[in-house]
């Protein structure tokens, strides 16, 4: 549902930042896997949110100087670190006092979820958790999809076969998801495999952890 309301917003027959599409779709389905019991404005708030600090992190001069001094930055990474932990710890509250048992979303999930020793996840697990998928999820998939459809317009003979058997699908199925799918198991079917597709390319950046204190 929401993948085929931004789709209707697409400009077609003009030319345009494919990779940008990608990342705004892909934001908003981590977004509503994740937090679907948000109203649509905090989810763009998380999105945006999370989308920075990922670029943040990605600085070349906050792996190089990872100082936190006042007006480096990595001293404005850690404080937009913050104001995402602060976001994020107000939507635990809620959802631990307003709980939803069946059903519910990605984090409703996390929330009731027991070790082996029936201990619930701490905030801070909680944190980790629903950064890391949000972050990882979005930029991984948005890549991938940006990577194939370059590919996929080098190679126009592969491309109509598959916008073909997407119209078939279309004609049977009413939902984006199952249409996705149908498309997924043909690119196996294809010469241009999903695997090689992938492989030739990295599908996001990379990161590394600086301790703040002994652990």
């Amino acid at each position: 549902e929401t993948a085929d309301e931004m789709l209707t917003h697409w400009p077609i027959g003009k030319t345009v930042d494919i990779g940008n599409l990608y990342h705004h779709l892909m934001l908003r389905l981590s977004a509503r896997t994740l937090f679907a019991r948000e109203k649509p404005e905090r989810l763009d708030a998380l999105g945006v949110m999370v989308h920075e600090l990922v670029q943040r992190n990605l600085s070349p001069w906050v792996q190089v100087l990872p100082f936190n001094v006042p007006g480096t930055p990595y001293h404005g990474l850690l404080r937009h670190a913050e104001r995402l932990e602060r976001l994020l710890l107000e939507i635990f509250r809620e959802r631990r006092a307003h709980p939803v048992l069946e059903g519910g979303d990605m984090l409703d999930h996390l929330i009731h979820a027991r070790d082996a020793d029936d201990t619930p996840m701490t905030d801070a697990d909680l944190l980790g958790q629903t950064t890391i998928l949000f972050g990882a999820s979005y930029e991984t998939q948005s890549k991938a999809m940006t990577w194939t459809s370059l590919l996929l317009a080098q190679h126009p003979s592969v491309q109509r076969r598959l916008m073909e058997e997407l119209d078939r699908a279309k004609a049977h199925h009413s939902t984006l998801a199952t249409r996705v799918t149908d498309a997924a198991a043909l690119l196996d079917r294809l010469t241009l495999r999903r695997d090689e597709l992938l492989v030739l390319a990295a599908r996001s950046g990379t990161a590394k952890r600086i301790f703040v204190q002994d652990s």
